[in-house]
């Protein structure tokens, strides 16, 4: 893990730059602007430098959204399985594929395998990702993407970790605890929750069960 921050000052930094835009839509804003998974209109957004798309579901993609978002030098990244189907509908600048690890711009992005044990959404051969961006002053952010509990967890060493907990397509709160301990990251944020009913409840649960080391974007 790339700070020297203090855990407050880390606290104190996602409150300023980290903002959840509805299930796990996250922007960061330091320095640069970046998106992962925006899906929903919002006005009044800042123009991206670089937009993240874990898979092409429509809670994590909305081709519409990325229009307005980007500008002439915006790096859309999604994984390299969207753009060998089209179903990135020719917007992306960079495809990656799981394991591997790139440059693009001012990050370094690897693409950590997303993906359900035994449920057919999230199936492992689709290619989906999370993402770990580490930024130019050495924090690093792991987006997990829509995903169960899966052993590449125990790869990943980041300052923030962003987790699913609301269930159905992705892990439970009860999972999700397990992959915090797994990550263990000094900072975990759940995200996919608040669209799906009872997932807010299962957002409440991973909260209040996951110790302080657990910050809630609202």
């Amino acid at each position: 893990m790339g700070t020297g921050m203090t855990d407050g000052e880390l606290s104190q930094w996602i409150d300023a730059h980290i903002v959840r835009l509805g299930q796990s839509a996250i922007r960061i804003s330091d320095g640069s602007v970046i998106y992962i998974d925006a899906f929903r209109k919002t006005e009044g957004l800042p123009r991206a430098d670089f937009i993240f798309v874990t898979h092409e579901h429509g809670d994590h993609f909305n081709p519409e959204v990325i229009q307005t978002l980007r500008g002439p030098d915006t790096h859309v990244v999604v994984p390299e399985s969207m753009r060998e189907t089209g179903k990135d509908r020719g917007l992306s600048t960079a495809g990656i594929r799981p394991g591997e690890t790139a440059t693009i711009g001012s990050l370094v992005v690897k693409a950590f395998p997303a993906y359900n044990l035994r449920k057919p959404m999230h199936a492992r051969h689709k290619g989906h990702v999370g993402y770990h961006i580490t930024l130019p002053g050495g924090i690093t952010v792991y987006h997990a993407g829509d995903t169960d509990l899966v052993p590449e967890m125990k790869e990943v060493d980041a300052d923030i970790a962003l987790i699913p907990v609301g269930g159905l397509a992705t892990m439970n709160w009860r999972d999700a605890l397990e992959a915090m301990s797994a990550i263990g990251a000094r900072v975990t944020i759940p995200i996919h929750y608040g669209i799906v009913p009872m997932s807010r409840q299962a957002a409440r649960k991973f909260i209040s069960r996951g110790g302080e080391s657990v910050k809630e974007l609202r």
